[in-house]
């Protein structure tokens, strides 16, 4: 199950200031828009990449069995980007792979970054 936090550890682990109150795909959505317009990255791009990979379901399964979650990375590309993202400065040492609203920050800072190219969706996004 995707771990949830609560609002305070959020100020401790990101500078996202919105929180995830459940991980249904209405709140998911909103979540995904709130982190767009707080990380300045278009909006389209998130809920585009986001509907089209996991059609908003924490529990989406792809690339036979290696992509996980919302987002659907790689836990690989996880701990790379995650890595990269703490060098320039970001607090996410406490991000994880298999939570949602953590996969969804990480999402917003790939495409900020220049990696949005690193899913296929992004690419083909007209």
């Amino acid at each position: 199950m995707p771990q949830q936090t609560n609002a305070s550890s959020d100020a401790i682990t990101t500078p996202v200031l919105t929180t995830l109150s459940s991980t249904t795909p209405d709140s998911l959505r909103i979540f995904a828009l709130q982190v767009a317009r707080e990380e300045q990255v278009s909006p389209y791009a998130m809920v585009y990449v986001l509907s089209h990979e996991s059609d908003w379901q924490p529990d989406a399964i792809g690339d036979h069995g290696l992509a996980h979650n919302v987002a659907q990375f790689h836990e690989q590309t996880f701990e790379w980007m995650k890595q990269t993202a703490i060098k320039q400065g970001k607090p996410y040492q406490n991000l994880s792979y298999n939570s949602s609203k953590d996969q969804i920050i990480l999402l917003a800072w790939a495409i900020k970054n220049g990696e949005g190219n690193q899913w296929t969706t992004f690419r083909k996004m007209p």
